[in-house]
């Protein structure tokens, strides 16, 4: 799978042996992981896929392995297994990234056919706005523009661009959405989730990536174990973007 892929390739940056996990905590919306390498200290988030949670679930602190997180069959252990491997990300993330929000550096033209993985609701809604042809692939259809993930594979086969949240490192969607939209001139990765570096997803396929850099650590774990969302995320992060040459 490409997250196990990409994890070892991550991990390959670091002495691990220098590798310390601080803290964890599951939210209902993300997850957290906050690590130190030498001085430096990260925090990573990922999405917490509360769908796939069938019981209680405690992942013990005493037993990280970080591939052993990713490869695992077990949603919690896997959503902290990602979260570590974006902590361990921002500690290497390159510092030619670009200011700001994605979408100011994705070039829409008026006959693009965008298909959207995961609703993400403010990104929707500002490429709606446009009126730009776009629709959303979510694994319950909930609107007019909203598709069941049954047809993944009609919409992006016709698409131009691809725009896909990063959960899907999280559920393993990543892989089919990849395979499917190999048509599609943009394959932009956006998110929370996406903090993951930017190199190995570039070598894949993706051409942007957005995300954020936690600013304030202590603020941004409280609000994620108080059920906060994206919006109250970014109060203490930095939007980025990354874009292949």
């Amino acid at each position: 799978m490409i997250i196990d892929e990409i994890a070892e390739e991550i991990l390959l940056m670091f002495d691990l042996e220098r590798i310390t996990i601080i803290d964890y905590g599951i939210g209902p919306i993300y997850t957290y992981s906050i690590v130190k390498y030498g001085e430096s200290v990260a925090m990573g988030v990922s999405y917490t896929n509360r769908e796939e949670i069938k019981h209680a679930k405690y992942v013990e602190a005493s037993r990280f392995n970080i591939l052993e997180l990713i490869k695992s069959y077990d949603i919690l252990e896997k959503t902290v297994g990602v979260a570590i491997i974006n902590a361990l990300s921002q500690i290497m993330l390159p510092n030619n990234y670009l200011k700001g929000d994605i979408l100011d550096y994705i070039d829409l033209e008026k006959d693009d056919k965008i298909v959207m993985i995961g609703y993400i609701r403010p990104t929707y809604q500002k490429i709606a706005e446009k009126g730009y042809n776009i629709k959303v692939i979510e694994r319950q259809s909930i609107g007019d523009e909203v598709y069941s993930d049954i047809f993944t594979k009609r919409l992006l086969e016709s698409a131009t661009v691809c725009i896909i949240t990063g959960a899907s490192l999280v559920n393993d969607t990543i892989d089919m959405v990849l395979d499917y939209s190999k048509n599609c001139k943009v394959r932009a990765l956006i998110g929370p989730t996406a903090q993951i570096h930017p190199e190995p997803l570039f070598k894949r396929g993706i051409t942007h990536i957005g995300s954020i850099k936690i600013v304030d650590i202590e603020k941004a774990k409280d609000t994620i174990l108080k059920g906060g969302g994206t919006r109250l995320l970014i109060k203490y992060s930095k939007k980025y973007t990354f874009k292949r040459n």
